[in-house]
């Protein structure tokens, strides 16, 4: 990374649920619930990481506005479900219509679903 950039960082609770997450930076999610939200569509080259903090519970869904996720495994889908503290995922926009997942947790779940 270059010298002096830095990542926005937003933070997503239980009372931003109805507020569209950013398409770029560091996104953490910390709450007890079972919680969704909505991502703002890709910008083509542009990166995400949405990250539970370690005592989130539940089921953490992520929804696009209008795209698709694809994983590099050829897996295809209109959510992403984050489940337990430490989860994360890494997505790069490859156009306005698709998210590309280039990272995700091991020792967490990141699934991509329909």
């Amino acid at each position: 990374m270059a010298s002096g950039v830095r990542l926005n960082v937003t933070a997503a609770t239980s009372d931003t649920t109805g507020t569209a997450l950013p398409n770029n930076g560091i996104v953490t999610v910390t709450t007890t619930t079972d919680d969704g939200w909505t991502l703002t569509d890709p910008a083509p080259g542009c990166e995400v990481t949405i990250v539970t903090g370690t005592t989130s519970t539940g089921n953490h869904g992520i929804a696009p506005a209008a795209a698709t996720y694809q994983s590099s495994v050829g897996a295809a889908g209109s959510s992403i479900s984050l489940i337990g503290g430490g989860a994360f995922v890494s997505l790069v926009g490859l156009s306005t219509a698709i998210w590309l997942m280039t990272n995700h947790s091991a020792t967490a779940v990141a699934a991509v679903s329909s």
